[in-house]
């Protein structure tokens, strides 16, 4: 690894605001598939109830048993507000979905980004070395000089 002292990287603060972004988006990003995972799992117990009220009212058609007009009210405004609130989430997901999406989009842009700083920070490096090298040279090339010039005084 070549000596590094000296060199100061000048996108090195805009480099590090980028990391920041990145962590953040990566933050919001994870709550985003965590509020989905929960939504998910809302969406699989509503679905869940509705399978079981229709299944209940099936073998109650089948057994052709009198079903009490209040309790069938009942029942019918239960399953209205279920089918409300299965509405609700899987509109909600779609909405958390299309948010990850675009926090996805985000990260791989703001990470591209940073990959290209990378890529910019080693060319710069490279060039620092080349510029060390370069002077080390010439000093060396100074220093035999000055010494060739001295065992031809003496």
């Amino acid at each position: 690894m070549r000596d590094l002292r000296g060199f100061t990287y000048e996108l090195e603060p805009l480099q590090r605001m980028r990391e920041w972004a990145v962590r953040e988006l990566r933050l919001e990003l994870a709550k985003q598939h965590a509020d989905a995972a929960a939504l998910r799992t809302q969406i699989g117990q509503l679905q869940a109830i509705v399978a079981q009220m229709a299944t209940e009212d099936a073998q109650q058609r089948a057994a052709a048993v009198g079903v009490h007009i209040d309790q069938l009210r009942v029942t019918h405004h239960y399953a209205a507000h279920i089918a409300e609130q299965l509405h609700t989430a899987q509109h909600k997901l779609i909405v958390v979905e299309a948010e990850a999406d675009r926090l996805t989009a985000a990260l791989h842009q703001q990470q591209k980004f940073l990959d290209g700083l990378a890529d910019h920070r080693e060319e710069a490096v490279k060039a620092f070395g080349h510029l060390q090298e370069k002077a080390s040279m010439v000093e060396a090339d100074d220093a035999w000089l000055r010494t060739t010039h001295w065992r031809s005084a003496a």
